[in-house]
């Protein structure tokens, strides 16, 4: 079966002599992995490398063989999206796709991902035209956007409606956070243990909003940036596992009000 899919490049990495092995993620088969031959060694071979670069839309083709999760493509082409990113929102767009390559499972389609991911770059493409302050803002809360929606179609999320007990979370209260079940509310003299993770209800309120809005139209309320960005981190440790994501050490360097704020 002749098989004709539009895909970004997630990963990429040498393979033999002159291929290369790339991650693509595309809408109808999700994460998959191709050898892409004739990447290396000729003239000819480095304009198709050019190619795999990130943050592009690829139109690939090739013949499905069965019993097989390796594809071999047999033609690769530019597709529609060119997002030319750079600096601080090229290191954003890493992020996430550091996220997808090690969380999605292989061959596995979502529902509405590949549109949240490609409007997710488009955006951090769009902001480059703002200042500093306001696109450092507003990088962050397109991965808080983009790392909530990950969570859920994983079917790793949490209930943000409701706390543990049942019942309705509320502005003005603080809560614990427990992740892949949600929050409880801290009532009384609460100790806090160190492995305690607390939350105030308008920051829990404010991430419902992401699961509803078109990433356009983000807005967390600056006092609660750094808490949702800790906790969604704390969301998704368990899934990563102990090795760092790369991309984060970037997002966090303390050279600058932009990066804490990522």
């Amino acid at each position: 079966m002749y098989q004709q899919v539009s895909a970004f490049v997630l990963h990429s990495r040498p393979y033999k002599e002159t291929s290369a092995l790339v991650t693509f993620f595309c809408a109808e088969r999700g994460k998959f992995n191709a050898i892409v031959r004739g990447v290396r060694g000729s003239k000819k071979a480095h304009l198709k490398a050019a190619l795999l670069q990130p943050f592009q839309e690829l139109d690939l083709s090739w013949k499905e063989k069965a019993h097989s999760d390796l594809v071999s493509l047999q033609n690769i082409e530019n597709g529609k999206m060119r997002l030319p990113l750079e600096g601080q929102s090229a290191v954003c767009a890493m992020y996430i796709n550091e996220l997808m390559y090690r969380l999605l499972y292989p061959n596995v389609t979502f529902d509405n991902l590949y549109q949240d991911y490609a409007d997710a770059l488009l955006y951090l493409t769009q902001l480059q035209l703002q200042d500093g302050e306001v696109q450092g803002l507003k990088q962050a809360q397109i991965l808080r956007w983009f790392e909530l929606r990950l969570l859920n179609v994983l079917g790793h999320g949490f209930t943000l409606e409701e706390d543990l007990s049942g019942h309705e979370i509320k502005a003005n209260e603080n809560y614990l956070f427990y992740p892949e079940f949600g929050f409880e509310l801290i009532e009384g003299d609460w100790q806090l243990s160190h492995h305690s993770f607390q939350v105030s209800g308008a920051c829990i309120l404010s991430l419902q909003e992401l699961l509803i809005v078109p990433v356009e139209e983000i807005e967390i309320a600056k006092a609660c940036a750094k808490t949702l960005r800790q906790l969604l981190s704390i969301a998704l440790q368990p899934f990563l596992g102990k090795k760092p994501i790369a991309a984060k050490t970037l997002l966090q360097k303390p050279s600058g009000k932009l990066n804490r704020n990522n």
